[in-house]
């Protein structure tokens, strides 16, 4: 656990979707996926 409320993540989520132009959830699993952030 880290520790952080879900409003914090949203928050980071959302400033990550928007300096990499991704509008969707899926768009940034996507993402995470093809550059290897995580495994599929």
């Amino acid at each position: 656990k880290l520790g952080i409320s879900p409003r914090t993540v949203e928050v980071h989520r959302a400033t990550i979707m928007r300096k990499l132009e991704l509008d969707t959830f899926a768009e940034l699993v996507r993402y995470a996926v093809r550059n290897n952030l995580v495994e599929a």
